[in-house]
Order: structure tokens, then sequence, then C-alpha cells
């Protein structure tokens, strides 16, 4: 559920496109949230709906930052697609091969 492309970006920098895997996170891809910044906490995420895990008072104070939003899947896709395009342009296409496919062959021997 990450929707940084900063976030992505180190990651790639740091480990290599070779050691990051794509993972749908299902269920969890299917919540629709924004993400905010918490003048305490710093960046965090918001839905409409008050879930389990989330703080109620925070909840009830910030919830109105979830209109419109989408579902996290999209916005996670829309992070990769900017982080890999801060990549050299010979990088992109191979980034994107190892992140959707070629790390999960590997790992699971497709």
């Amino acid at each position: 559920m990450v929707v940084s492309a900063g976030v992505i970006k180190s990651g790639l920098d740091a480990f290599g496109c070779e050691r990051i895997l794509f993972g749908s996170d299902e269920p969890l891809y299917l919540i629709r949230a924004n993400e905010y910044i918490h003048p305490k906490l710093g960046p965090r995420l918001i839905a409409k709906y008050p879930y389990h895990w989330a703080n109620l008072a925070e909840h009830r104070l910030y919830r109105h930052l979830a209109n419109g939003a989408t579902h996290i899947l999209w916005q996670t896709l829309s992070a990769i697609k900017d982080a890999v395009n801060l990549l050299l342009i010979g990088q992109r296409a191979d980034a994107k091969e190892s992140i959707f496919f070629r790390n999960a062959d590997r790992l699971f021997h497709f």
C-alpha cells in the first residue's frame, strides 16, 4: 500500500530493481483511501470507512480527506510508474519487467 513514488524510488536505489517485487496485497488494495500529511505523524492513509486498525479520533478529524478516493491499487501502480520514470531511460524497461514479472518468476519458479 505504498502510494509514494519517492519511497518506491528510494527502494529501487537502495536494493535495485531485481529485489523489488510487485504484490497486490489483496484484499487491501480494494480499499479506497487517500494519503494525507498528519501534522505530528507524517504521511498517513485515510479511508471513509473506519477500519478496525484506524485511530477513531484521527478518523473523525480527517475522514473528509477520503472523499473521491480511488482504490489503493491504482495509486500504487501510478507511484511505481512515476518512480520507474525517474530512472535512466535504459533502465526503465528492465525495471518494469523485473518488478512485474522476472522477480516473481525467479522467486516462485514458474
